[in-house]
């Protein structure tokens, strides 16, 4: 694997990504989602990823989105910005409204941002399928690996093995049930390994302790560990609208509010407005993995301080050979 290829691409993506610091995301209201010809053409269904599912997010194993009937295209539900007697509105596994206690952690969230403010730097054009332009901006954990990879990151996790690179995605620490309490964070440290990023993650399901089924067939159960790749999140664009939404739900187990307080002009003091601008916003800029050998790095260092005591030595040597050919002239 050719890592300094790999290296210099992702710096010269994050200097792209640097111009945009002030990146805004936002929930769209539930006469948008009625109204918007994303909508109206791929349908207001989203497929729920691993990672959403394992911090909480409930999964509908027998809704799917227009895409196709496959594991991966399995629905959750997603909130929206509209208020209804201190309750907010949201979208079910099936793309129809309702509305839903703000302090559930079940539910999904599909950041929206501005299309306008990424469209010079969005890193892949994926497709145009119904009218409906589809691209990639950031990444994001979000597919659950196989049996095999899980097993062996975790043995190279265990040996201490792994590399970090230094960047770390954050939710909410809080268990599914724990409707009172508010935001607590806690970080999931992204790791590399041949080229591509992982973070381990500890299921927090509603699931009552059965097994869940994800995307891959892959079972696993509340409290075990799993390992998630961070892959490139994709969005849907409405360009007249000047309007972007991920197409699948990217995170869960984050509560719309702790507080039932909700009427609609406080949203920028909600928990999930807090937790977008606080966190998402930012973890979504994706991370430059250091593919500098230590060892390589020790020799140089090594080689480095021999070059110079043999400088030292030399230096040394000059000024006595100076100093008796002075002494040699006076005489």
């Amino acid at each position: 694997m050719n890592y300094a290829n790999i290296f210099k691409k992702e710096q010269e993506r994050l200097e792209k990504f640097k111009q945009y610091d002030l990146i805004k995301l936002d929930l769209l209201t539930i006469e948008q989602v009625e109204s918007l010809k994303i909508f109206k053409k791929y349908g207001k269904t989203a497929a729920i990823t691993d990672f959403s599912v394992v911090l909480g997010g409930y999964i509908d194993y027998n809704a799917f989105t227009n895409d196709e009937k496959s594991l991966a295209n399995r629905t959750g539900w997603w909130w929206t910005k509209s208020p209804t007697s201190n309750t907010a509105r949201a979208v079910d596994y099936h793309g129809y409204k309702f509305w839903s206690l703000v302090s559930l952690r079940d539910g999904g969230c599909r950041p929206t941002l501005l299309f306008s403010s990424i469209s010079r730097i969005s890193s892949n054009v994926v497709s145009w399928r119904n009218g409906i332009l589809e691209v990639e901006f950031g990444e994001y954990p979000q597919w659950v690996c196989s049996n095999d990879l899980s097993k062996l990151l975790e043995k190279l996790y265990e040996e201490n093995k792994l590399n970090k690179t230094g960047k770390v995605y954050t939710t909410d620490s809080r268990h599914y049930d724990e409707y009172d309490k508010g935001f607590e964070s806690q970080e999931h440290i992204e790791y590399e390994y041949n080229g591509k990023k992982y973070v381990r993650v500890k299921v927090n399901s509603d699931f009552d302790g059965n097994e869940i089924i994800f995307s891959n067939g892959e079972k696993y159960k509340d409290g075990d560990f799993v390992w998630i790749s961070v892959s490139p999140i994709k969005w849907l664009v409405d360009e007249k609208n000047d309007i972007a939404i991920t197409k699948n739900i990217i995170v869960s187990g984050i509560q719309f509010n702790n507080e039932r307080n909700y009427t609609g002009d406080n949203f920028d003091k909600m928990n999930i407005k807090k937790f977008m601008d606080n966190y998402l916003s930012k973890e979504i800029i994706p991370s430059v993995i250091n593919y500098k050998n230590p060892k390589e790095k020790i020799e140089i260092e090594v080689v480095e301080d021999a070059i110079k005591e043999l400088e030292d030595a030399i230096n040394d040597c000059s000024k006595v050979l100076e100093e008796n050919y002075q002494k040699k002239l006076i005489k």
